[in-house]
């Protein structure tokens, strides 16, 4: 994944010349700083958005988080699922997805969005899009399970302050205060050790795991101050 993303950044040089503005999310942020540090020479600036940092830290938080609102909020259905699959790790799509589905329930992931409506968001957005062919939705919707059973071990171990303690190019790290997916404190500890060509550590006050769908106007915002290199310390 990381070579393809090289080579997708080797041809935007290629076809507009200079380097790239790369915006990754969630594990893509990590899949984006792992190929900034194989070509800095192709990326801009790295706005890494949520970022996957500490894989067990991640899958403990996000448990917890979930399992003590469903007692909180007397949830017996998400209690019962939730203690069924245990603490982490959670190597397989099944308890990968119950964790998942009932931290997005309860609010860790986008703010007042349910699993539900997120994954029908998804499936509308591909349905409508003039680049997939009915055949590349359904291929796509499988693809989902498949890709999370051959990431969710190197997800679990994943440790960027360890395998990326450098980065030569410039890094925005832009963090939801209510993420329950990828921890502050993991953000906070990664932004202060990460050597790199500059970084910043922004805070979106009224996001969870998803400042781009949660403060979008801000978001946005914060793009454009990237591209027109006016982004003040936060």
């Amino acid at each position: 994944m990381t070579d393809d993303t090289v080579s997708l950044l080797e041809y935007l040089r290629h076809r507009f010349g200079g380097k790239t503005y790369v915006a990754g999310f969630s594990f893509g942020a990590a899949l984006a700083a792992f190929a900034a540090a194989q070509r800095p020479d192709l990326v801009g600036t790295l706005v890494a958005t949520g970022m996957d940092i500490d894989g067990a830290a991640a899958a403990s938080g996000a448990y917890e988080f979930a399992l003590t609102a469903a007692r909180q909020r007397g949830n017996r259905r998400a209690t019962r699922q939730l203690e069924a699959i245990g603490p982490p790790p959670h190597l397989t799509s099944k308890q990968f997805g119950t964790r998942v589905r009932w931290a997005t329930n309860f609010g860790g992931v986008t703010r007042n969005q349910t699993y539900a409506t997120l994954a029908r968001e998804l499936v509308t957005s591909l349905v409508r899009s003039s680049d997939y062919s009915a055949g590349d939705v359904i291929r796509t919707v499988r693809g989902i399970t498949a890709t999370q059973a051959a990431l969710l071990p190197d997800l679990a171990s994943m440790d960027l302050a360890r395998s990326l303690p450098r980065l030569d190019v410039p890094v925005v790290m832009v963090q939801g205060r209510h993420d329950q997916v990828a921890p502050a404190e993991s953000a906070r500890h990664y932004a202060s050790s990460l050597q790199a060509a500059r970084k910043d550590l922004v805070w979106f006050e009224n996001s969870a795991h998803t400042p781009h769908l949660d403060e979008p106007a801000r978001f946005r915002d914060l793009l454009l101050g990237i591209r027109d290199r006016r982004l003040a310390s936060t």
